[in-house]
């Protein structure tokens, strides 16, 4: 029977015209029970023209199984026998998926929270095995059982996990090893606690300065940097903080032009999304919105991007409703002085936030909102042409250019 289906296959793909190289095929049917995703720099196959592309990782728990699915070809990346989806074997329920795309690792961390460890899986190619040929992840790190939450940063030499279970207060740290990805040694590890019992995501900022634990009342900052890490200040909302956004924004200072980093934070109960400054000390709101469904993922655009939507300029962000709703918020910098303790001056960021523009981008109505993903994407000469929105769903993925609300494509589902 197996021989069968395979020459049925192979029969519709030589009807089509497809072949190997087809850089617009997308096989059907891989997604179907996404629980995470993630945006990682991949080489695939072993092949220099692969070199230097970006993956996005779906994680799949139903099937124990990462899937790959190569934003710059436009397709997933295929199984040995090919034609076939690779379907790298993870644990027993993988949940969550941690990278770190801009230090370029060549490595992503997939948490099981049945077996409560850390697996991974190569990215790049290391000069001995292909990244993507291995149908099996690396592993396992053994972490705190209950563990739901997973996020990376790297301090000095050294890259750490930050692990923590939903229903406590204790995040635990772990230090890895760059180049194999497994714990280091001797193992390092050590905890600490936030200031809520119930942890509902951890996130770190792209500089890995900051580690952002958010839970039922606020969110609380950690300075990585510190060993252990130490508690720099706690936001209280007063209301659960689902989700957590970081993205930077380019600013003109009276020093020159620069870069502030900003938080998200999603409050579902309100529907409303809040904006903070990330900074060493804890500062007031810069603006919050009401949003047309409860929020379930967002995106900030890192650094200069292309402007959303029409006549309206950068820097915004873009927010996923329950609703299948695609909402667009204007961040508009405003640039103020202030007095800061020692008397100098130093620019501060004063910003407000409005709903730009609102589209319904729900492609089915059971599909339940994951992430916001943007991506660079590549033309047939292999030259960066623009930049891409992935709304990752647990079913399906959709696409569009950044800070456009059509045309949307629908690259895989069932």
């Amino acid at each position: 029977m197996k021989r069968i289906i395979l020459i049925l296959v192979l029969l519709a793909l030589v009807l089509q015209g497809s072949t190997c190289n087809d850089s617009n095929f997308v096989f059907p049917g891989n997604v179907d029970s996404i629980s995470d995703a993630a945006l990682v720099d991949c080489d695939a196959y072993l092949d220099a023209k692969f070199e230097g592309h970006q993956c996005l990782l779906l994680v799949n728990p139903f099937k124990r199984a990462v899937r790959i699915f190569d934003v710059t070809d436009n397709q997933f990346i295929l199984a040995p026998v090919g034609y076939f989806p690779l379907a790298v074997s993870v644990g027993q329920i993988p949940m969550r998926v941690a990278t770190l795309p801009t230090l370029n690792l060549g490595k992503a961390f997939v948490l099981d929270t049945r077996l409560g460890q850390i697996f991974s899986i190569n990215t790049k190619n290391d000069g001995q095995t292909s990244s993507f040929r291995s149908s099996k992840a690396e592993g396992g790190i053994d972490v705190d059982g209950g563990s739901q939450q997973i996020t990376l940063a790297k301090s000095g030499e050294n890259l750490w996990a930050f692990v923590a279970a939903s229903e406590s207060a204790k995040i635990q740290a772990i230090s890895l090893d760059l180049k194999t990805g497994k714990e280091s040694n001797p193992p390092t590890r050590f905890e600490f606690s936030s200031n809520s019992a119930s942890i509902n995501t951890l996130v770190t900022d792209t500089n890995s300065k900051f580690l952002i634990a958010a839970d039922n009342q606020g969110f609380s900052v950690f300075d990585i940097q510190s060993t252990p890490n130490k508690l720099k200040y706690s936001v209280k909302t007063g209301l659960s903080v689902s989700k957590i956004i970081i993205g930077k924004i380019g600013v003109k200072t009276n020093s020159g032009e620069g870069e502030k980093t900003l938080i998200l934070a999603l409050l579902p109960s309100e529907k409303k999304a809040v904006l903070y400054e990330l900074t060493d000390t804890e500062t007031p709101p810069l603006g919050s919105v009401e949003l047309a469904g409860i929020p379930m993922a967002g995106y900030i655009p890192e650094g200069a991007r292309q402007n959303c939507c029409e006549n309206s300029p950068e820097p915004w962000a873009a927010i996923l409703t329950d609703s299948g709703q695609l909402q667009y918020l204007n961040l508009q910098a405003i640039i103020e002085n202030r007095q800061s303790k020692d008397g100098k001056k130093e620019d501060k960021i004063g910003a407000t936030v409005s709903v730009v523009e609102t589209a319904n981008v729900a492609a089915s109505k059971t599909a339940n909102p994951i992430a916001i993903i943007g991506a660079s994407t590549q033309n047939e000469d292999d030259k960066i042409i623009q930049r891409k929105m992935f709304l990752i769903y647990s079913n399906l993925i959709l696409s569009l250019n950044e800070g456009d609300s059509k045309p949307i494509k629908r690259i895989d589902g069932n």
